[in-house]
């Protein structure tokens, strides 16, 4: 269904259905006790957010909270990098600068190498 919802094609009110969409469903998902978002799940997600909604504080809050929610669960892997550096280049110069202590030219294995291992503790191969 999210996979589905990021690729949305039409006018902003279908996009922003489609986005509203995949965000109701993934909290559905994490409110069931059976099942859990993995980091197919978030990296998903935050494709639909790159593709569906407009650069803005907004976005760039929403991919924040996201990323915190994943680093939390243990969900970061190369997917869900590579679609952090899709939806929110400047999270993605913060975590490479920051925690990573690496420069903006370091390649994402490089990046997920450096990450604290607790945000990859419950990746999905």
């Amino acid at each position: 269904v999210i996979n589905a919802c990021a690729y949305c094609t039409g006018d902003s009110t279908k996009q922003d259905m489609a986005l509203q969409t995949a965000l109701r469903t993934l909290d559905k998902l994490r409110h069931l006790e059976d099942e859990q978002p993995n980091n197919i799940t978030y990296g998903t997600v935050l494709k639909a957010i790159q593709r569906l909604m407009p650069i803005s504080d907004e976005r760039e809050a929403l991919v924040r909270e996201l990323f915190d929610r994943c680093c939390d669960e243990g969900h970061v892997d190369q997917y869900v990098e590579t679609q952090i550096r899709n939806a929110s280049p400047q999270l993605y110069r913060d975590l490479v600068d920051g925690p990573c202590g690496l420069g903006p030219d370091d390649s994402i294995e490089s990046v997920l190498r450096s990450i604290p291992i607790e945000w990859a503790a419950n990746v999905v191969e």
